[in-house]
Order: C-alpha cells, then structure tokens, then sequence
C-alpha cells in the first residue's frame, strides 16, 4: 500500500519521478512532503493527508484517483471524499491486530440492511401554481437493485387511473409525457398495488430476500403514497414506512443537495432519458445510488414516515372528496 500511495501522491501533484512538478500541484505544498505522508500515512498525519487533498483541484484529484485505481468521475467535491475514504484504507493496511481491528469497525460501513433495494419515482396528478393539490399517483416505476452486486435484476411499471381527478391538466401531461389515453386504460390503484406486491413475491422479496425502498427525497413515499392510500381507502403497505433517500445520502456523503440530474453531474454521469417520465427518473436514481454505495454509502434505512406528517395530508385528501362531493351534487 505505500508503493500505490505514493504513485497517489506523484500523480496528485503532477511528479513524473523524476522530481519536477509537471502540474500545478493545486496548493500542495510540494512532491516530498505529500508523498511521505500519503507513503507513511496513520492515524496522527491522517488530517494533513486530508488538507493536502482539500487543497487539490479538479485535475490533480483526478490524475490521484486513477493512481489509486479508483473512479475518476465526478466533481471536486465527490472526488475529495472518494480520496479521503482510500486514505482511511491506506492507514488500515499500516495498522496490524487489535488496534486495526478497532479502527476499521469504527470507519467500515454496516452490512446491508437488506438483499435488494427497490427504487422508486412516481408520477402524480398535478396543477401548475397550486400547493395543497391532492396528488393521486399516476406512474408506478420500479428498479430492482441487488444491494450487494448493485446489478439490476428487474423492473415493474404501470400507468395508474386516477380517481379524484381523472382528467389530466394539460401542465401534468407536458411535465410528466404521460397521456389521457394511457391513464384511462390503466388500473386504478388498488388493483396497481395488488400487482406490485404480486410481482415483489415473484422476485421473492419479503419471503426469501429482505428489501427496502429507495426515492429521491422523501415525497414519494411520505406525501404522494400517503395522499394515494388515504384517496383510496386503503391501509398503507408495512414494506412502505420507511425507506433510503437518495439525496439525503447524497447531501451527507458529498456536502451537496441538489437534485437528480446534478447528482448525475456531481457523479460524471449525464441524464438518460427523459426527466419527470417516472421509469426515466426511477433508472437514473438507481445509477445514483449504485455508485453512492461503490463510495461508500450504507445500504440502510435514513428516513421514515412520521406521524405528524399524516393527519396535514389527511386533511387535504377530505377537503378535495368534500370539494368533489358537492360538484357531483350541484352537477
């Protein structure tokens, strides 16, 4: 492990060996000093390790990653947590019995909490300007990852008839590119449901493998699924109370919260497909998470439903059923 640090440290500062600075070292303080800590790292040098690489920029954390055999993709800020956590392994393989024992259970990431994770995204019914609108899930999209390979190893998706509101606004279908014509011909979301937990029984979850849900951000399964079943008339699945958020992890890991597509950007990676189609989204989200987990992330739980949130969303989905009542009434 010190020969690879120190190919780390060379190729961070630019040294081809032979001791002239071929980059701009980006605010090291010099070839020898950076290889001897990144050669002789421990525990007491590990925080100059980690200010030599705050002090790096986006080409020389780059040309260090590829010397570490590592992912070059990605922005400053991915690529500095990325060299931060090898350097973390780089003072393991120094250390030796107990003492590197104790350490590594304190840096080592958890077991998964489960055998697969499934991603979500859905649609939902929506009006343009309006706040408390009662979404009604009109996408239901699923990505099968194995949370220890991260291969894909399934999809499930459905349009879904909405109910409330079964005319779309002109505003969700531009947004979304889901038409009339498919959510008409769609099931309603009762018999979408009993589909999806048909199809989580075929790939043996719940039963053979345990899993979990994951979203970008926490409305999927906090507001559109809860607005879902209360519109419904339904109990909320068990397998749904609580799940990872992608861009919560996302914000922990990188000290960046933003978006899907810029997640992407952050990653090196681009978008594929068309932003807001819900199986589009829900693929993408899967990319993202995979390579959280290559980094690093945990695969557990981050976020659950809390019961102060049901009873404001409750609230909205009787306004609208009273609203709908009395124009059925009057027309």
């Amino acid at each position: 492990m010190a020969a690879e640090a120190t190919a780390v440290a060379a190729a961070a500062t630019g040294d081809d060996g032979d001791g002239d600075v071929t980059g701009d070292g980006s605010g090291a303080h010099g070839v020898g000093e950076l290889t001897d800590l990144l050669g002789n790292v421990n525990l007491d040098r590990l925080s100059r390790v980690n200010g030599h690489i705050n002090r790096m920029d986006l080409a020389a954390l780059r040309r260090a990653c590829r010397a570490a055999d590592m992912s070059a993709a990605g922005s400053r800020a991915v690529l500095k947590r990325r060299l931060k956590e090898h350097s973390k392994q780089c003072v393991l393989d120094a250390m030796q019995g107990p003492a590197r024992d104790r350490q590594a259970s304190k840096w080592s990431s958890p077991p998964p909490e489960f055998d697969y994770i499934c991603v979500i995204d859905f649609e939902a019914t929506c009006e343009e300007g309006t706040r408390e609108f009662p979404h009604e899930i009109i996408e239901w999209p699923i990505v099968l990852v194995n949370a220890r390979t991260l291969k894909k190893e399934g999809e499930f998706h459905a349009f879904v008839k909405p109910v409330l509101n079964p005319v779309l606004s002109k505003f969700c279908s531009g947004l979304t590119g889901i038409t009339q014509d498919q959510v008409d011909r769609a099931d309603t979301f009762p018999e979408v449901l009993q589909r999806v937990e048909q199809w989580m029984t075929s790939k043996g979850l719940g039963t053979t493998h345990s899993f979990g849900l994951s979203s970008d951000g926490p409305w999927d399964f906090r507001n559109f699924l809860t607005l879902q079943c209360e519109i419904s008339g339904i109990s909320r699945p068990d397998w749904s109370l609580a799940w990872l958020d992608v861009r919560k992890a996302f914000s922990s890991r990188y000290n960046e919260r933003c978006g899907v597509e810029a997640m992407l950007e952050h990653l090196g990676l681009q978008f594929e497909g068309r932003p807001h189609s819900g199986i589009d989204d829900t693929r993408n989200i899967a990319r993202i998470l995979a390579q959280l987990i290559v980094d690093g992330q945990p695969v557990q739980f981050n976020d659950r439903l809390h019961n102060h949130n049901l009873e404001v969303l409750k609230q909205r989905v009787r306004r609208a059923l009273k609203q709908k009542a009395a124009t059925s009434k009057s027309s």
